[in-house]
């Protein structure tokens, strides 16, 4: 019988991991899986579920996830979708809505400039099966900053099986003003974001080469300054008008706003100022450790231009994730406002760079103090996840350095781990990818040692949603956390 369970489960995961049942996966990318995640996040913001939906959502949210370990990216992006509706709706979703979910869209071209004519391609995830009655559904783009939408409308058949590849045009596009946009396909609880466009005012690549120009031009005298210079070449080269699908680090950002600041920046570096130094809000850059360039995005209250010690919150992602994912995906990006509210400097750096290379911590933090003076006792980890397994790595690797650490969803070698800040270690009971039961052993055996480790258990989660759920409880107690001497 075990046999025949486990030859079972092996096949599902080959159906899965080839696309076999659920269609080719060639046009899912991580991109989708972005937007769909956060969008998610965002529902679940504004509709917290009920006791009885806690369960089930969290089961299906972890198939999801799963499934885009798995590499079967387009069953991950439309199951995700498939939620959001359930979340905001409270009911499962319709044959239409479904339909749209299974969809993958992409501005045709990508950039475009001020007056430019364009396209919404829109085609349908996998292989489907039968054909289905066509509908009409309104097509928006809505832009990010805020203002009244562009909208069409798009005749698609929407029956769980019904192929869609078509393109909807946008003629001399004189109705988009400069600006990021959230392409969006269907009404109500069944409305999806299916794509990202930038409206720009002059070409991204144009402007990215006359940087590269000018960045050549520049040395640095000093180590904050070659920090600087680094981060400023970095940001430049995110102006593209053809922006990877991998790329994410500009998918909530106007480029023209970054375009705007970069070549700000350049002005500085070049007048021997650091541009970064006491700046306050969110935004993307790296850090050099050694040879290597680590990518973070970046929160700093408004007390941070006072040039007063900040308490630092560092945050660490999960596995397939990156610097990104907590101020668009985690909680729909709350730790913004408590970083503002209880006057944290947050960073979020690239977690794979940092979980088997622990040694890379002390250039990023030296870097982060070039830019903004830091209160030493008051410097923290979360992470989940992999970010979870990081947080150990690092109180391991540096020991004294931190006033406490959380784990959500994992907490690696923490059972081995001696001389570790006051911990706190959240897991989900349902938690199909960190056991729940291997990190209660790990936890007591670190308990069994001295070591100053708490586990909460979250009744009905897996191992993402709770997260969200309870980042404002692990911040706040985070923020109350001070190193001894």
């Amino acid at each position: 019988m075990r046999e025949r369970i486990l030859v079972g489960a092996l096949g599902c995961i080959a159906l899965l991991s080839t696309g076999c049942l659920f269609g080719a996966d060639a046009e899912a990318t991580r991109a989708d899986l972005a937007l769909a995640y956060a969008e998610l996040e965002q529902a679940l913001a504004e509709h917290p579920l009920p006791e009885a939906d806690v369960r089930p959502v969290n089961t299906a949210f972890d198939q999801a996830s799963i499934a885009f370990f798995l590499r079967n990216y387009s069953f991950a992006v439309s199951s995700i979708r498939e939620l959001t509706a359930r979340v905001r709706s409270g009911g499962a979703a319709d044959g239409a809505t479904r339909g749209i979910a299974a969809l993958r869209g992409r501005s045709i071209p990508r950039t475009v400039v001020a007056g430019q004519s364009l396209e919404i391609e829109l085609r349908t995830f996998g292989l489907p099966l039968a054909p289905a009655p066509p509908r009409t559904v309104p097509l928006r783009l809505m832009p990010l900053s805020g203002g009244p939408a562009v909208e069409r409308e798009a005749t698609l058949p929407l029956g769980l099986l019904g192929r869609v590849d078509t393109c909807i045009a946008i003629t001399g596009g004189t109705e988009l003003a400069p600006g990021a946009y959230d392409v969006q396909l269907g009404t109500d609880a069944g409305r999806f974001s299916v794509a990202r466009l930038w409206v720009v005012t002059a070409g991204l690549d144009t402007q990215r080469t006359a940087n590269e120009a000018r960045l050549a031009e520049l040395s640095a005298e000093t180590p904050a300054l070659a920090q600087a210079l680094a981060a400023a070449r970095a940001r430049n080269a995110l102006l593209t008008d053809r922006p990877p699908d991998a790329q994410t680090a500009l998918a909530f950002d106007d480029p023209n706003r970054v375009a705007a600041d970069v070549a700000v920046e350049i002005d500085a570096l070049a007048a021997g100022r650091d541009p970064y130094r006491g700046r306050t809000g969110e935004y993307w850059r790296v850090a050099r450790a050694g040879d290597v360039d680590v990518p973070l995005r970046v929160y700093a209250p408004g007390i941070a231009g006072a040039d007063e010690p900040l308490p630092l919150l560092i945050v660490l992602h999960g596995a397939g994730g990156d610097e990104n994912m907590f101020f668009q995906g985690y909680g729909a990006g709350r730790v913004r406002a408590l970083a503002e509210e209880l006057g944290l400097l947050v960073i979020a750096p690239r977690t794979e760079l940092l979980v088997g290379n622990p040694e890379r911590f002390g250039p990023l933090l030296e870097a982060v103090r070039h830019t903004y003076p830091l209160d030493d006792a008051r410097i923290t980890l979360l992470g989940h996840s992999l970010g979870a397994v990081t947080v150990v790595e690092l109180a391991k690797r540096w020991p004294g350095q931190f006033a406490a650490g959380v784990c959500f969803a994992g907490a690696g070698n923490i059972g081995g781990a001696r001389g570790l800040p006051p911990t706190r270690v959240y897991i989900g009971e349902q938690d199909p990818i960190s056991p729940p039961r291997i990190v209660q052993a790990a936890v007591q055996q670190a308990r069994a040692a001295g070591e100053p480790v708490e586990l909460i258990t979250l009744p009905g989660y897996g191992h993402t949603l709770g997260v969200g759920a309870r980042l404002d409880e692990a911040v706040r107690w985070l923020a109350a956390q001070r190193r001894a001497k």
